[in-house]
């Protein structure tokens, strides 16, 4: 299995593209050169705008991506209280951390706690073993994170973050 990762808010969460990624039809992508393989196209979909995505450089396929999920119309299983999720898809590097640490930041502005979620989906539910922590706008950095995702032992990781008191 894998592992899903997500953030929870007490407010609507933006969405985040990762602008490497390009979605196009096989026509477009065709006319730009790129050879796709007939066992990949369906003739009928040759013009969906979606049935291509496109990266010029592999590593930047890890870049941070946030989208919006209906947790009542999702099979995955959330743990959060928090009404607004949005998936997020992204390979961890410090670089990237900031990213997100400034993506949380911003966020935080409106809202007064964010959740960060990572949860191995093949394990049953009680089973599970979990670890949270918590932390405070000011105190959050990339190691953070790293910890987060290198972390094996745990089933379910989740990073509670709200604002310093008095902010």
């Amino acid at each position: 299995m894998s592992y899903h990762s997500y953030i929870a808010s007490n407010f609507p969460l933006e969405d985040v593209d990762n602008p490497h990624l390009k979605r196009m039809s096989a026509n477009e992508a065709e006319k730009k050169g790129i050879v796709i393989p007939d066992l990949f196209l369906d003739p009928e979909d040759r013009d969906s705008p979606d049935a291509i995505l496109f990266i010029n450089d592999q590593k930047c396929l890890g870049d941070l991506s946030i989208r919006k999920i209906d947790k009542d119309l999702s099979e995955l299983d959330f743990h959060t209280a928090l009404a607004y999720c949005s998936t997020m898809e992204w390979s961890f590097t410090e670089n990237r951390a900031e990213k997100l640490i400034e993506y949380i930041r911003a966020h935080m502005d409106k809202a007064s706690s964010v959740e960060i979620w990572n949860i191995w989906l093949s394990t049953k539910r009680d089973q599970r073993v979990r670890r949270t922590r918590h932390i405070n706008t000011d105190d959050l950095g990339p190691s953070d994170f790293r910890d987060m995702f290198m972390d094996r032992d745990s089933d379910e990781y989740c990073i509670a973050i709200t604002k310093k008191i008095g902010k």
